[in-house]
């Protein structure tokens, strides 16, 4: 195998996390936040000749934060409940770049991309005896995403998107206990 470019990769990336929670006895406050930045870097010969004939070129980076609220029961009786809300948001962005010395171009593709999701949700646990639980539950999701990309192979081409959706999810549950290792839903 033979190079005639550089060959580079570069991949970063970091993020962080908080869990806070408050006993306010009986009741339960729980906030959990993240966030992550990956980031992706590549220079490489993909003809694998001394040739320059295909060389690659790639860009990707990403950011996302995400949110979530709970309040929830902070006890072991017959009644167990849950409810919150969650953020979420990325944005992210690519550009990739091959070389065609032959054709003299360059092919290139840019993108950026937004996703924003909220949803809402709670759920009502009652322990029927100590092994079998009945649950309901319920969550509310909208989700958008917005896409924007650019070809460029001689001349220049765009196409944007965006779309949303939302959906409710409801859950019914009854699970039972076989044993302390073991249960059927």
């Amino acid at each position: 195998i033979y190079q005639d470019g550089p060959h580079d990769q570069t991949v970063t990336g970091w993020g962080a996390s908080a869990k806070l929670a408050w006993d306010a006895g009986g009741v339960v406050f729980t906030s959990l936040s993240a966030y992550r930045d990956p980031a992706f870097d590549l220079a490489t010969d993909l003809d694998g000749t001394d040739f320059f004939l295909l060389n690659a070129f790639e860009v990707e980076a990403a950011k996302q934060f995400s949110q979530e609220f709970q309040l929830a029961s902070d006890n072991d009786g017959k009644w167990r409940w849950i409810a919150g809300l969650y953020i979420f948001h990325e944005t992210g962005e690519l550009h990739y770049a091959f070389p065609f010395p032959l054709a003299g171009t360059v092919i290139e593709f840019f993108a950026d991309q937004d996703i924003d999701s909220v949803a809402a949700f709670g759920e009502v646990t009652y322990s029927i005896s100590d092994r079998l639980r009945l649950t309901v539950g319920a969550r509310y999701t909208f989700d958008e995403k917005s896409y924007d990309e650019t070809r460029i192979f001689g001349i220049a081409a765009s196409n944007a998107l965006t779309q949303d959706w939302s959906a409710f999810t409801p859950k019914f549950l009854i699970d039972y206990d076989i044993d302390d290792s073991k249960f059927v839903y």
